[in-house]
Protein backbone atom coordinates (compact mmCIF):
# COMPACT_ATOMS: atom_id res chain seq x y z
CA UNK A 1 0.00 0.00 0.00
CA UNK A 2 1.89 2.72 -1.06
CA UNK A 3 -0.72 5.88 -0.10
CA UNK A 4 -3.01 6.23 2.47
CA UNK A 5 -5.20 8.56 3.27
CA UNK A 6 -3.53 10.93 1.11
CA UNK A 7 0.10 10.48 2.64
CA UNK A 8 2.65 8.27 0.95
CA UNK A 9 4.48 5.59 2.87
CA UNK A 10 6.98 7.15 5.35
CA UNK A 11 5.91 10.25 5.56
CA UNK A 12 7.79 12.37 7.80
CA UNK A 13 5.76 13.75 11.06
CA UNK A 14 7.51 16.25 13.34
CA UNK A 15 11.33 15.56 14.23
CA UNK A 16 10.88 11.52 14.15
CA UNK A 17 11.56 11.15 10.83
CA UNK A 18 10.14 8.80 8.50
CA UNK A 19 7.52 5.97 9.49
CA UNK A 20 7.34 2.82 8.27
CA UNK A 21 5.59 -0.55 9.76
CA UNK A 22 7.04 -3.64 10.28
CA UNK A 23 7.82 -5.83 7.05
CA UNK A 24 7.02 -8.66 9.19
CA UNK A 25 4.24 -10.33 10.43
CA UNK A 26 2.29 -9.65 7.43
CA UNK A 27 -1.36 -9.57 7.60
CA UNK A 28 -1.39 -13.28 6.89
CA UNK A 29 0.85 -14.27 9.35
CA UNK A 30 -1.70 -12.72 12.05
CA UNK A 31 -5.16 -13.68 11.05
CA UNK A 32 -7.63 -15.51 13.09
CA UNK A 33 -7.92 -19.52 12.72
CA UNK A 34 -10.71 -20.71 10.63
CA UNK A 35 -14.60 -20.93 11.83
CA UNK A 36 -16.12 -24.35 11.63
CA UNK A 37 -19.01 -22.68 10.38
CA UNK A 38 -18.90 -21.30 6.07
CA UNK A 39 -19.96 -18.02 7.80
CA UNK A 40 -19.45 -14.91 5.01
CA UNK A 41 -18.35 -16.91 2.77
CA UNK A 42 -21.85 -18.86 1.98
CA UNK A 43 -23.45 -15.15 1.67
CA UNK A 44 -24.56 -14.04 -2.09
CA UNK A 45 -22.30 -12.09 -4.04
CA UNK A 46 -23.97 -9.03 -3.42
CA UNK A 47 -23.56 -9.61 0.70
CA UNK A 48 -20.06 -10.06 0.17
CA UNK A 49 -19.13 -7.87 -2.09
CA UNK A 50 -20.21 -4.68 0.93
CA UNK A 51 -18.95 -6.69 3.39
CA UNK A 52 -15.52 -6.26 1.22
CA UNK A 53 -15.62 -2.14 0.87
CA UNK A 54 -16.78 -1.62 4.77
CA UNK A 55 -13.44 -3.76 6.03
CA UNK A 56 -11.88 -2.07 3.54
CA UNK A 57 -12.74 1.44 4.91
CA UNK A 58 -12.20 0.01 8.32
CA UNK A 59 -8.59 -0.97 7.17
CA UNK A 60 -8.12 2.26 4.88
CA UNK A 61 -8.83 4.43 8.50
CA UNK A 62 -6.95 2.23 10.76
CA UNK A 63 -3.71 2.26 8.48
CA UNK A 64 -3.96 6.01 8.24
CA UNK A 65 -4.55 6.46 11.85
CA UNK A 66 -1.46 4.24 12.82
CA UNK A 67 0.74 5.94 10.10
CA UNK A 68 -0.08 9.11 11.72
CA UNK A 69 0.27 8.37 15.18
CA UNK A 70 3.02 6.21 14.20
CA UNK A 71 1.95 2.88 15.54
CA UNK A 72 3.74 -0.09 14.19
CA UNK A 73 0.75 -2.16 13.65
CA UNK A 74 2.10 -5.38 13.18
CA UNK A 75 4.62 -5.17 16.12
CA UNK A 76 1.29 -3.78 18.44
CA UNK A 77 -0.54 -6.90 17.20
CA UNK A 78 2.01 -9.42 17.94
CA UNK A 79 2.50 -7.38 21.53
CA UNK A 80 -1.38 -7.37 21.99
CA UNK A 81 -2.01 -11.34 20.83
CA UNK A 82 1.28 -12.06 23.52
CA UNK A 83 -1.24 -10.00 26.24
CA UNK A 84 -3.93 -12.22 25.24
CA UNK A 85 -2.08 -15.32 25.87
CA UNK A 86 -0.78 -14.60 29.14
CA UNK A 87 -4.54 -13.13 29.89
CA UNK A 88 -6.57 -15.61 29.00
CA UNK A 89 -4.86 -18.89 28.86
CA UNK A 90 -6.45 -21.65 26.74
CA UNK A 91 -6.64 -24.28 29.76
CA UNK A 92 -8.66 -22.03 31.63
CA UNK A 93 -10.74 -19.90 29.26
CA UNK A 94 -11.05 -22.00 26.42
CA UNK A 95 -15.45 -22.20 25.67
CA UNK A 96 -15.61 -18.97 28.00
CA UNK A 97 -16.85 -15.74 27.14
CA UNK A 98 -15.72 -14.33 30.54
CA UNK A 99 -12.92 -11.87 31.10
CA UNK A 100 -9.72 -12.00 32.38
CA UNK A 101 -10.34 -10.66 35.88
CA UNK A 102 -13.38 -13.26 36.39
CA UNK A 103 -10.77 -15.87 35.43
CA UNK A 104 -9.07 -18.19 37.70
CA UNK A 105 -6.19 -16.60 39.79
CA UNK A 106 -4.10 -18.30 37.60
CA UNK A 107 -5.04 -15.74 34.95
CA UNK A 108 -3.38 -12.43 36.03
CA UNK A 109 -4.53 -8.59 35.66
CA UNK A 110 -1.18 -7.96 34.56
CA UNK A 111 -0.48 -5.12 31.75
CA UNK A 112 -3.66 -3.21 32.16
CA UNK A 113 -1.99 -0.32 31.16
CA UNK A 114 -1.02 -1.87 27.77
CA UNK A 115 -4.60 -1.15 26.03
CA UNK A 116 -4.48 2.66 26.98
CA UNK A 117 -3.70 4.14 23.58
CA UNK A 118 -0.82 7.11 23.63
CA UNK A 119 -3.63 10.15 22.81
CA UNK A 120 -0.75 12.38 21.84
CA UNK A 121 -1.56 12.12 17.99
CA UNK A 122 -6.01 12.24 19.13
CA UNK A 123 -5.17 15.58 21.18
CA UNK A 124 -3.02 16.78 18.81
CA UNK A 125 -6.53 17.41 16.51
CA UNK A 126 -4.38 14.85 13.90
CA UNK A 127 -6.76 11.91 14.14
Amino acid sequence: MSAVGGGKRGDTAGEGGPFNFSPEPTLEDIQWKPDEEPGPQAWPPKERAALQEELSDVLIYLVALAARCHVDLPQAVLSKMDTNRRRYPAHLSRGSSRKYTDLPHEATSEDQTGGTADLACESSGQA
